[in-house]
């Protein structure tokens, strides 16, 4: 198939104008945290192997067996943050901070409860926890320079997401810009009509409601025929769904080896900025698979119905970061 080559996935990144790669193309804001935290936790799992009855001694609580036991047990954490570093994603990264945070709360829950008994380790315990925390902080600023946008934008993050189309442009374009028409392609929306204007384009307003009866408004804000065009959230309206304070999306589509080119993004700006590493690494795993689908219906309907539709996910790969 043509869309499984190296060109086509250098075309998808080649469509993004505003710089940003995600974890296909440029994974250097993920790994170097990771990889450190794997790091110190081969070292202090090799450790507790090694001095497992001194430390037990040293504790006053446990046998040797059981620090070698956790020992091996951070030597095994160590390997699995290899592998995630080899190719991390945000949500995977989430995950490991997430481990992290569950061991400073048992750890610090143990010595709590135990006490007395873990006087002459309190030292100890306190300057592993220090450097377990500081793990988890670094890596969740690493998500949150993952999704930031270049300075000068006014959201203060982003996803864009693109996938390769069989397709030509010139088809899929009257599909993909029918703004009024989402819903026949999106399976979670219950409606969409313009709201605003008679057809599509500047100053036109779509206005969508969810299954679960959700409902908001988008204004189209900028219109390039054949190209490209942008929608701003209208987030100041009573009951807009999202926890953005500022939120703006676009489409975009330009000819590639054997179809088209389909990019798709979102910029927002949370009304708790600090909370986007725990948001956007879920809402990209929910983008990937319910914007494949809604590319791979526009295909079908661009393609001439049903009975020529051909899943993305099948044929390419499904959404690249890009």
């Amino acid at each position: 198939m043509p869309f499984k080559n190296m060109q086509t996935i250098r075309a998808a990144r080649q469509m993004n104008s505003h710089g940003y790669q995600g974890d296909e193309g440029n994974p250097r804001l993920l790994r170097p945290p990771i990889l450190a935290n794997a790091a110190f936790s081969i070292v202090t799992g090799v450790a507790m192997g090694i001095w497992s009855a001194e430390l037990a001694e040293m504790m006053g609580v446990g046998h040797g067996a059981f620090y070698a036991f956790l020992g091996i047990g951070l030597i095994m954490f160590a390997a699995t943050l290899t592998l995630v570093a080899y190719r991390p994603t945000p949500f995977l990264v989430l995950m490991v901070v997430a481990a992290d945070i569950g061991w400073l709360v048992s750890t610090s829950a143990a010595a709590l409860l135990l006490g007395s008994s873990l006087t002459t380790a309190v030292g100890t315990l306190i300057t592993v926890n220090v450097v377990v925390a500081a793990m988890a902080l670094l890596q969740y600023r690493s998500i949150l320079a993952f999704f930031a946008t270049q300075e000068g934008s006014s959201e203060q993050f982003q996803i864009r997401l693109c996938a390769p189309v069989p397709v030509p442009a010139e088809s899929l374009w009257p599909v993909l810009s029918d703004l009024g028409a989402i819903q026949r392609f999106m399976p979670s929306l219950k409606s969409s009509v313009l709201s605003t204007g008679d057809v599509s384009g500047v100053g036109s307003v779509r206005t969508c409601e969810s299954l679960s009866g959700q409902t908001w408004s988008e204004r189209c804000d900028r219109w390039t025929e054949g190209k490209s065009f942008e929608m701003t959230f209208l987030t100041d309206e009573t009951g807009f769904p999202y926890p953005f304070e500022r939120m703006r999306g676009g489409w975009e589509i330009s000819p590639a080896q054997g179809g088209s080119m389909v990019a798709v993004w979102w910029r927002v700006t949370p009304h708790h900025p600090m909370l986007a590493g725990l948001l956007l690494p879920m809402m990209l795993l929910g983008l990937r698979r319910s914007m494949a689908q809604v590319i791979d219906n526009m295909a079908a309907a661009a393609g001439g119905g049903a009975g020529k539709r051909r899943r993305l996910t099948a044929s390419a790969p499904a959404m690249l970061l890009c």
